[in-house]
């Protein structure tokens, strides 16, 4: 296992170098190259700029590779200088565009003075710490030991119990899920360990992640729900409160954990700052 973690450590630290190199590599080319690549978008301006750290965009032309949720740098034309903020894509309207931040070091002033010029290129976004850390924690773990590296190693194979399938892919039918949208909740809920579950836009996976929420919860798991934005956490917890308005699972209790200023998008789904104010915390 030491040796298997020492391999992976490694791995972890090459890709990030690759990645920035890769990104260097673009970032290095004039903007006009970026742009006919679709690495970047040229002649973007400032229109506002939200308390909660949305900026609000616009450009006359958006040939662009980007898509939401992708990590993007603001800046003016060269990615290397300052001023530049690291931003996620939340909206990509072509023309229009909101982008959010959550750097602390961000001079908005900056920002605000210079409203046009702007360039938009590809972001670099450095997460080989965390993943480091996880596994320092995963090895020193009983769960990291016994769960999460046995099944990294290929040491452990994620198993289906049929009973459970059986009952779910039921479920999934009753509640109106094409064959594909059963076939993949019904498989996640059975399935132990983990389970992967993908597919393009508008193919019903956060119904599918909604619904596995409620059948979890009905078997009196807790649950947390994870993603890259807040957009998509956001996301997944209105598909679950539009879910729970048609009465056709058991009520269950859920909230979003962050900051009040991501959660001006939620449809009947109450935000608390930290874990220990909300409600769950007495359930716990």
């Amino acid at each position: 296992m030491g040796d298997f973690l020492r391999r992976l450590r490694r791995m972890v630290l090459d890709e990030a170098e690759s990645a920035r190199r890769q990104i260097y590599q673009v970032w290095a080319k004039p903007v006009a190259a970026r742009v006919a690549e679709g690495f970047a978008i040229e002649g973007v301006r400032v229109v506002r700029v939200e308390p909660n750290g949305v900026i609000e965009l616009a450009c006359d032309r958006n040939a662009s590779r980007f898509r939401e949720g992708d990590v993007l740098l603001l800046n003016r034309g060269n990615p290397f200088e300052e001023p530049r903020l690291l931003c996620t894509l939340e909206v990509d309207d072509e023309t229009g565009l909101l982008v959010s931040s959550e750097d602390p070091d961000v001079n908005w002033g900056r920002v605000l003075h210079q409203r046009s010029g702007w360039v938009l290129d590809q972001g670099l976004l450095d997460f080989s710490q965390y993943v480091l850390d996880a596994l320092n924690q995963a090895a020193d773990t009983a769960v990291g030991r016994e769960r999460v590296l046995p099944l990294l190693m290929g040491q452990a194979e994620p198993t289906v119990d049929f009973a459970r399938y059986e009952r779910a892919f039921a479920r999934a039918e009753a509640w109106g899920l094409n064959d594909k949208q059963s076939e993949a909740l019904a498989r996640a809920y059975a399935t132990n360990l983990a389970f992967l579950v993908q597919g393009p836009p508008g193919t019903g996976k956060t119904e599918v992640l909604a619904r596995l929420v409620q059948l979890l919860v009905e078997d009196g798991e807790r649950v947390l729900v994870t993603a890259f934005t807040h957009r998509a956490i956001n996301n997944a917890l209105n598909k679950l409160a539009a879910l729970e308005r048609r009465h056709d699972a058991t009520p269950i209790s859920f909230c979003k954990i962050g900051r009040e200023a991501r959660a001006d998008d939620l449809d009947g789904v109450e935000n608390y700052e930290t874990f220990d104010r909300s409600p769950l915390a007495e359930l716990s």
